[in-house]
Formats: structure tokens, C-alpha cells, sequence
């Protein structure tokens, strides 16, 4: 009854589609009005919404064939909410429909932050369309990573001793009464230890205990002496990039399955510089390249 109105009637959005009583060989929804039936098998475009070829039984309406070909890598960025820098977490090369479908883990995220996280499809280094999505960080105790697992512990954490390095050269004065003191160079960096109960919680939240404690507790210190760099994260807030130096105590505490484990630590990096986590290989992702 609107057909002869020199304007298009606004219908609301749209949820639902029927068709019945017939034969389709195609389906074509567009915002474009311009469209006609003579060119409704046009590719995919921004105003397109639903372009479903039903040949060979052929249900998928969507942009996934669009998308394939101004998609060769998918780029996923997160910043802190307060920052305006970007740090690229992952990328994922995009060769056929399947690589659109994945689940990513962000093992680096920190305790009290609220976080954005950005999804790009891009091409030959160009980034096109995105998404966005915000999440807030929490949780207790101590929590050490690198990119493939993360060890993480609520148990008997003693103090978390550090210290701030630095070098100072002293230079005494054979004319003044004090002396004077420099620096040479730039170096400013953390170093501290950490003793803490690590053991592994069942889906009950008991603990563990007996053969399958000495044996996580094992797989945990082998991993800890790997001599591989790690990021260490607390409740507080506080993360740093670290490498665990010297030895490792395992200290019973009442019996052979209740071990506290002691390590020191020196920092090493930052953990917002895609340089640091990638030399230290805590990223595969190539500095610079997004």
C-alpha cells in the first residue's frame, strides 16, 4: 500500500524471515535502496545485510565469503581504559571460513583493570573493519605466566620482598666534605623473592594431595627452572616481566604433600612493549608490524 510514497518506510529492525509457498533460488536484504533485482548478485558491500545463494542447499546468509577475501590475518589489540596505546596480544593468519572460528585466552591481563579489547580484520597490513569489547580484571593471590600456561596460587604467600636497582658510582672529594655521587647509566629495575604454597585445586576446591601434589608441584618447579622469561602478576595490581634467578627451596610444612616453594626473581622488561614480550618470547607477535 506505501509502494507509490516517494520515500522508503522505516520498519524498525528486522529479527526474523520467512519465506513460503514457493521455489528461491537467492535472498538479498540491503539498507541501500538504490538495489534492484538486476543487481542483487553483486558481492557483499557495507549495506548489504543478508545475500543467501540457496544452490546446492547452500543456507549461509552471512559475510563469511566477503570477509575471506579483505581478510588475510585477524588482529586483536587491548589497552587499559586510562591509556591511550594499543598493545597488539595476538594475530591469527585467515586462510579459509574455519579460521574465523577461534578461542583466545589472554593470560597477561592484570588484577583491578578495566580493559578494551579491539578485533580487526585486516589485509596486506591494512586494518579495516572492527570490534570492540570491555572487561574488568580481578583476582587473588600470586599468578605467574608465560604465553602457553599460567600457575597461580591463594596459599600461604609470605610478604613479597623487593628491591629497586639502580647504579650509583660515590665519589669522594679530597676538597669538600661530602662526596659527590653519579650515575653512569639508565638501569632502574626490580628484583625480589616469593614463597608460597603451589598446588593444584580439584573442581570441589579441595586440594590435592599425595602423588598428584608431588607430581604438579614437580611439573610447576620445572617450569620454573626453565630458565625461560615469565610474567608474575598480584592481587594489588602490581605485573612485571621476570626471569627467575638462583636456586629453588621446596620447604616441607608438616608433611612431604605441604611444601612451600621459595624463588627469586629480577625484572626484566615491560610488559606493555610488544619488544620486550616478543625477544623474550612472550608474544609471537612481530614488533611494529600492526
Amino acid at each position: 500500500s506505501y509502494a507509490m510514497l516517494p520515500n522508503y518506510i522505516s520498519m524498525g529492525s528486522i529479527g526474523d524471515i520467512s519465506l513460503a509457498d514457493g521455489t528461491y533460488d537467492h535472498l538479498y536484504l540491503s539498507s541501500d535502496p538504490e538495489k534492484t533485482s538486476d543487481n542483487i548478485y553483486d558481492d557483499w558491500t557495507y549495506s548489504t545485510k543478508i545475500n543467501a545463494n540457496y544452490n546446492d542447499n547452500t543456507l549461509d546468509g552471512g559475510n563469511t565469503a566477503f570477509s575471506l577475501k579483505t581478510t588475510d590475518t585477524i588482529v586483536i589489540k587491548r589497552r587499559e581504559k586510562d591509556k591511550m596505546d594499543w598493545v597488539t596480544i595476538y594475530t591469527i593468519p585467515v586462510n579459509s571460513v574455519d579460521d574465523f572460528s577461534f578461542i583466545k585466552e589472554y593470560l597477561y591481563a592484570k588484577s583491578g583493570a578495566n580493559y578494551d579489547f579491539m578485533i580487526i580484520s585486516s589485509i596486506g597490513g591494512i586494518e579495516n573493519s572492527f570490534e570492540t569489547a570491555s572487561c574488568y580484571c580481578e583476582f587473588d593471590g600470586i599468578c605467574l605466566a608465560d604465553k602457553d600456561v599460567i600457575y597461580k596460587t591463594i596459599f600461604n604467600i609470605d610478604p613479597i620482598s623487593f628491591d629497586r636497582n639502580k647504579n650509583d658510582n660515590v665519589l669522594e672529594l679530597l676538597n669538600g666534605r661530602y662526596p659527590l655521587v653519579y650515575s653512569v647509566d639508565s638501569n632502574n629495575y626490580e628484583s625480589g623473592s616469593i614463597s608460597a604454597f603451589f598446588t593444584k585445586v580439584q573442581d570441589d576446591s579441595s586440594l590435592i594431595d599425595g602423588y598428584e601434589a608431588v607430581k604438579y608441584r614437580k611439573e610447576f618447579v620445572d617450569w620454573l627452572t626453565n630458565k625461560k622469561p615469565k610474567i608474575l602478576k598480584l592481587d594489588n595490581g602490581d605485573i612485571k616481566m621476570i626471569k627467575v634467578v638462583g636456586k629453588v627451596t621446596e620447604s616441607p610444612e608438616g608433611c612431604s604433600e605441604l611444601v612451600k616453594i621459595q624463588f627469586s626473581y629480577t625484572e626484566i622488561g615491560d610488559c606493555d612493549d610488544e619488544k620486550y614480550l616478543y625477544t623474550n618470547n612472550l608474544s609471537d607477535v612481530v614488533p611494529n608490524r600492526w
